[in-house]
């Protein structure tokens, strides 16, 4: 037995759903995005604004200068870059010449950022490198370094610093079957705040040639027989850009609006062609029920698909777009290779929270789908794909769909080699476009059906005593619920506020009795935890900083991480730095209460005023 919630946004959908047409466009644009440079950020910019404009969008293509010196908050401005051709040779110690590497024929075969080297190329002995110290020692001068255990960036400083001319690399992180994938290195630029390369990462720079685990191995076999002579031929160019971002909208009776998102330009057919294909099929779905008369766009939709970080960030720091008046943002990314989901969640939530968190659990529920969705947390993803919604962004309600792909950044993502599971998009497809539908034509009777809904699950919650912090529990219900009432009319919003604030400050005796979880509570008696209030100090070259090589070995932090980005956001001259800890612990999990102990955090927002990139504010009135 339907209920009447599936009944309104989800049943209607599904007589127009194809998922072999939703395959076919993920597959065009994964054929064009294979080639990572420019002029394939160009060519599917332009095929995916065609195809919002067929599906009756009102799209255009944004802009933002590329000249690999701008800011964008705490990043610089990639460059421009164009990768013509790119090939490497081997020679033998007994002659015979082989063709190891070709990028007309695999696409990953040059590195994004790789150093240009004419149409001579260059050419020399190869040698072998076989971890970081060996590459400080080794004599490669004048020579091509091999290195197949560790990351190339990595050791490109130092290859540089020692005179290497090049760098032939095999090295793999694919978990399935890696032996004859080739890994795409797109952050060979080495640089601390992004991946693409910028002006400063070009100017000292070193070609880059990656291939297969298998092929490295025949490379290691030929250099224990004696002397390997190497050719690498990289052409193309660097240049002043602009990087394209496809917007698409249709408007609703009223200014607010929802939010669909999934990066575009990078290699993969599931990452992340995929998920740009579920947008533009929500889009699609939600315009065919609109012809009918079965859907009153009450808000708005928008759709944007850009470079990840690098158009969020832009979209913000030039005003490209408004977000003021949206209300959710659902991204989606590397989705459709088996029905196993997982549910990523941005961070900062408690920041901009939203009710998308709920809304997504019940659809998931209510379609009768087996996704096997769980909510979980991963730094890499939650940075890389959902950093638009970080509040120092845009403070929008920010919920990730995605999955775990195991040939990720490889050339087993890619048609032919990996294979779309066709139940799995029906299933993605249907949820995106319930999420949307919902959040486009969701009336009064249905928000506070879902209010309802909310309250229900927040009493069973409390009942299995499965809150780490009631106090935090609480605080994030309110906004989340706030946020779905600011859908509603202004008269029915009055009366939703009141009546679920009545209902929380009656389950709030409830819990007397919960473990209340504090991030290493032994350290609550250090005053300065309750007294110092962290600010930010933001813009400018402190923020590029934020981020340096220079913090990052202060702090202890090999990389720059969510840690950063969460703390960074709540660092706002308000929140004590035990109430941060409180939120991290809550928002991260116990699992990481080393990760946010007070005495940590004290420490490392200690680094940062150290090197003037925040201030503490503190209840003394003392700076």
């Amino acid at each position: 037995m339907q209920s009447e919630f599936a009944k309104k946004f989800i049943a209607p959908l599904e007589p127009h759903i194809d998922a072999d047409e939703i395959v076919q466009t993920i597959q065009s644009l994964a054929e064009i995005e294979k080639r990572t440079d420019f002029d394939s950020f160009e060519k599917a910019s332009s095929f995916l604004l065609e195809r919002f404009k067929e599906a009756g969008a009102d799209a255009e293509i944004l802009r933002f200068p590329c000249d690999g010196k701008s800011d964008l908050f705490a990043w610089k401005s990639p460059i421009g870059f164009r990768t013509r051709e790119a090939f490497c040779e081997i020679r033998s110690s007994g002659g015979e010449i082989r063709r190891i590497a070709d990028r007309r024929i695999e696409p990953n075969a040059a590195m994004i950022g790789t150093g240009y080297t004419g149409a001579d190329g260059v050419q020399a002995r190869v040698v072998e490198i076989r971890d970081k110290e060996d590459a400080k020692s080794a004599d490669v001068s004048g020579k091509i370094a091999f290195a197949s255990k560790m990351h190339p960036a990595s050791i490109k400083a130092i290859l540089i610093a020692r005179g290497a001319l090049g760098l032939i690399s095999s090295f793999t992180d694919v978990k399935k079957d890696p032996e004859n994938k080739v890994k795409w290195i797109n952050n060979w630029s080495s640089e601390s705040d992004g991946w693409l390369p910028t002006a400063s990462s070009i100017e000292k720079n070193l070609p880059g040639i990656s291939v297969s685990p298998a092929e490295g191995a025949r490379i290691s076999s030929l250099l224990s027989n004696g002397p390997v002579e190497a050719k690498i031929v990289v052409e193309g160019e660097y240049f002043q850009a602009e990087m394209p971002t496809v917007c698409a909208r249709w408007k609703g009776e009223s200014s607010s609006n929802a939010v669909l998102t999934g990066h575009m330009f990078e290699q993969g057919l599931m990452d992340n062609a995929s998920g740009v294909g579920l947008s533009l099929c929500a889009a699609a779905v939600l315009k065919r029920l609109s012809k009918s008369g079965r859907l009153r766009y009450l808000r708005g939709l928008s759709h944007f698909h850009g470079q990840e970080c690098y158009s969020a960030l832009a979209l913000s720091k030039f005003g490209l777009m408004d977000f003021s008046k949206s209300i959710g943002l659902l991204c989606l990314d590397m989705i459709g290779v088996d029905p196993s989901f997982q549910l990523m969640l941005k961070p900062g939530l408690m920041a901009s929270s939203g009710i998308s968190q709920f809304l997504i659990k019940k659809i998931l529920r209510e379609s009768g789908r087996t996704l096997g969705a769980e909510c979980v947390f991963d730094d890499k993803f939650e940075i890389n794909c959902t950093l638009l919604a970080d509040p120092m962004v845009s403070n929008l309600p920010t919920s990730f769909l995605m999955q775990k792909n195991q040939d990720w950044h490889s050339s087993g993502d890619r048609a032919g080699v990996l294979a779309l599971d066709k139940g799995t998009i029906d299933s993605a497809a249907l949820f995106a476009s319930a999420w949307s539908n919902f959040m486009v034509s969701a009336e009064d009777g249905d928000i506070r059906n879902l209010t309802g809904d909310y309250l229900d699950d927040m009493r069973s919650q409390i009942d299995s005593a499965s809150i780490p912090d009631h106090e935090i529990f609480f605080e994030q219900a309110q906004k989340e619920l706030r946020n779905l009432h600011s859908m509603a009319s202004a008269k029915e919003r009055k009366n939703l506020e009141k009546a679920s604030s009545e209902a929380i400050s009656a389950m709030k005796p409830e819990v007397s009795e919960w473990k209340k979880i504090r991030p290493v509570c032994e350290e609550l008696e250090l005053a300065d935890a309750h007294r110092l209030r962290p600010k930010c100090l933001v813009g400018g070259t402190a923020e590029d900083r934020f981020f340096s090589a220079e913090i990052l070995q202060k702090i202890g932090s090999p990389k720059w991480s969510l840690d950063q980005i969460v703390l960074k956001s709540w660092a706002d001259g308000k929140l004590s730095v035990y109430e941060i800890a409180r939120r991290a612990t809550y928002e991260r999990g116990i699992s990481n209460i080393e990760r946010f102990s007070v005495r940590r955090l004290l420490n490392l927002f200690s680094a940062y005023a150290d090197a003037g990139l925040l201030k503490f504010n503190a209840d003394t009135g003392r700076a």
